[in-house]
């Protein structure tokens, strides 16, 4: 999931100066959800597809160590939890729902690429935001 790898890229970046191409990043992130149609949008079916290509045994859930075998990012524990909505250990097409529509602000049942951008900024600044508290920043 390129949301892991630009997740991850943010959390090393300081958020008062971020890279002049995050917005590509975030592009390319969103192009990989966008597949079917390809419209400039992500429909709930198109997000919760991640289940299934991240299932590795294909029981419907997802478990840390699977997660794990396909984000090697070191936050990538986090982002795990971060997903898992219910707390059970296992992420769910339910989970992916649940944040999916916590993307959607519009309430319109897709997902635009603005949308998408707010949402990794906050994303971002909620799961590392003690990286972003140095001297200085924010005062």
């Amino acid at each position: 999931m390129l949301a892991i790898v630009l997740v991850c890229s943010l959390a090393a970046v300081n958020a008062a100066n971020p890279p002049p191409d995050i917005r590509k990043y975030m592009d390319v992130s969103f192009a990989t959800y966008d597949h079917s149609p390809l419209d400039g949008l992500v429909e709930e079916n198109e997000w919760d597809a991640t289940i299934s290509r991240e299932d590795l045994d294909h029981d419907t859930c997802v478990t840390l160590k699977e997660y794990l075998v396909v984000h090697t990012c070191p936050k990538a524990a986090d982002l795990f939890r971060h997903y898992d909505h219910n707390n059970d250990s296992c992420l769910k097409v339910a989970d992916m729902s649940e944040e999916f529509h916590l993307i959607d602000h519009s309430g319109d049942n897709v997902v635009s690429l603005q949308e998408w951008e707010q949402y990794f900024f906050q994303l971002t600044n909620k799961l590392f935001a003690h990286l972003f508290q140095g001297p200085g920043v924010g005062r």
